[in-house]
């Protein structure tokens, strides 16, 4: 019912609103009407933007909170761009909280977005970006509840966020978007996972995994989403899954009755592969990313020995980097190869005789002529040789085998500055428990080290191929903090992960695959606007007015 009906009407009776205006009376109103509208259809027709570059980085928190970091790039076409509208994935972040500027000139006037629920826009003053020129806006804030769980997975947690983008009507052009994820700290370089689309590198920085997605000709009107879950066990909180509102269950009834019987029994069809798919993916749903598959030794009793170092480090399922690491010690006590570089990582191989083991042999051959190592190479060795260990354990007890290798462990720490120290150094540096063990057995004072373990360091030999812990003949002492160790042991591996990125996911992709998700993870709240997922943590499209 109009409103102004009831007032001249007061029996109730609805009449028609242009029976009741005279032909002139609508035409003026009609005329009013449009000469409203014409001004904002034509600003909206004049903005007209090309946006060169729009990169985001987002920080994962450990309180389930994200930082943004924006610089998006602007070259205008149209009229004076004097505001940006810049979508958010939800509404829980501080206004006050966000800051911004142009090409380095802060931007103090921000204010939630009139054209994107949620978002904000910012206006440019006196630094609006006239046409035939482009400027940067960078801005930073801060979003809570943006970390879900994983409902694939109850040891993992989930995010998944979608960067900005503007309208068609506005836009031209190609853009360069690079979105990248700092994932939270504690997360190994193994551990993550991608979601529907894969990252186009994956680093080490500061200690903390950044998947990075890079798409040199994305549409600056497109929407694209980026997904990934980490171990649950590095966040401090998860945030709640928003409960949809609860609705008369006589509604209920009535309304999928309703559904049903319009004409959804063709649905059942098309809906089989999808429930199949739901099915595989609920039988695999505590299944982890390892690159060792969990059946690997658990049919028989007996234990398996004569395993190398390496081997048994993929036997406990040490980190692909720790057990790269150990092939790379192993070749280096044996004076097959030597450390020139550290970061990056540059090797030079040694001649002399043949490596004993045929991954040596193979990795040697990973080892390119500028004395970096081959990603696809590296990746193929240390497939092989899980590959090898899965075969190795038909038969025989995972559990007892791993006993049996922690008790040789222990026995290496007996035989620290012994002659044949060299090579039980290296069940050492497999012991997970190295800094405790030493700490308790060395406390404040240096521990011998072999005459191997500094060519780790400066590429220079100090003595044959071997040994123990040299003590003589003009040798330097060689001895070290165990944290010194430890440092060593960590910063080599992040050396490898750094100059072999992808190494991990190259591995575990070819001995262990599991399925990528597509859109099952819930990774936050849902936007008002383009979002075509349920509950996706997007950010929303701005208007770039």
């Amino acid at each position: 019912m109009v409103k102004g009906e009831r007032l001249n009407n007061p029996s109730g009776k609805v009449t028609s609103l242009s029976r009741r205006l005279s032909g002139d009376k609508w035409l003026a109103i009609l005329a009013f009407i449009f000469a409203m509208a014409l001004p904002a259809t034509l600003m909206a027709q004049q903005y007209s933007f090309q946006v060169p570059e729009n990169k985001c980085v987002v920080t994962v928190n450990p309180d389930a909170s994200i930082g943004l970091d924006y610089s998006i790039t602007f070259a205008n076409q149209g009229q004076p761009i004097d505001v940006i509208d810049v979508g958010m994935p939800n509404g829980e972040y501080d206004l006050a909280g966000v800051s911004a500027d142009l090409d380095g000139t802060p931007l103090s006037d921000i204010r939630p977005s009139e054209y994107v629920k949620p978002g904000v826009e910012v206006h440019l003053g006196s630094k609006a970006i006239p046409a035939g020129s482009s400027g940067t806006l960078h801005l930073k804030a801060t979003v809570a509840d943006m970390v879900f769980g994983d409902d694939k997975d109850a040891n993992y947690a989930s995010m998944e966020f979608s960067p900005t983008w503007y309208g068609a009507d506005f836009t031209s052009g190609s853009t360069h978007l690079v979105c990248e994820f700092i994932l939270p700290e504690g997360v190994k370089p193994e551990e993550p996972r991608w979601h529907s689309t894969q990252p186009t590198s994956m680093k080490l920085e500061n200690g903390r995994v950044v998947y990075t997605w890079e798409l040199p000709d994305a549409s600056p009107s497109g929407q694209y989403k980026f997904g990934a879950s980490f171990p649950r066990k590095v966040m401090q909180r998860i945030a709640e899954v928003p409960r949809e509102p609860k609705q008369n269950p006589v509604t209920l009834f009535f309304s999928g009755l309703i559904r049903t019987a319009g004409g959804c029994m063709p649905c059942f069809f098309f809906m089989l592969f999808p429930a199949l798919t739901i099915f595989g993916v609920f039988k695999n749903r505590q299944r982890r990313l390892q690159y060792l598959p969990a059946t690997v030794g658990i049919e028989g009793t007996e234990v398996r020995r004569g395993l190398t170092v390496p081997e048994v480090a993929v036997l406990m399922q040490q980190p692909v980097d720790k057990v790269m690491a150990l092939v790379l010690f192993g070749m280096v006590r044996k004076n097959l190869l030597k450390v020139t570089g550290r970061n990056p990582l540059k090797l030079e191989l040694v001649p002399g005789p043949a490596p004993q083991f045929s991954y040596e042999e193979e990795f040697a051959k990973a080892v390119k002529d500028d004395g970096k190592v081959s990603e696809a190479e590296a990746a193929r060795v240390l497939t092989d040789l899980i590959k090898k260990v899965q075969d190795k354990m038909k038969g025989y007890s995972r559990a007892k085998s791993v006993a049996y290798y922690q008790e040789i462990m222990r026995k290496a720490w007996d035989q620290v500055g012994a002659e044949d120290y060299s090579q039980a150094f290296e069940w050492l540096i497999l012991d997970k428990e190295f800094s405790q063990h030493a700490t308790e057995r060395y406390g404040d004072r240096p521990m011998p080290v072999p005459v191997w373990w500094p060519t780790i360091y400066t590429g220079h030999s100090y003595g044959g191929s071997g040994g123990g812990a040299a003590s003589g003949g003009g040798l330097p002492n060689l001895t070290s903090a165990a944290n010194g160790i430890v440092s060593g042991i960590e910063g080599f591996g992040h050396d490898l992960v750094n100059s072999v990125p992808g190494l991990a996911s190259r591995v575990t992709d070819k001995t262990n695959p599991i399925p990528v998700s597509s859109g099952g993870h819930y990774s936050g709240g849902g936007c008002a606007c383009a979002c075509a997922c349920a509950g996706c943590a997007c950010a929303c499209a701005g208007g770039g007015r």
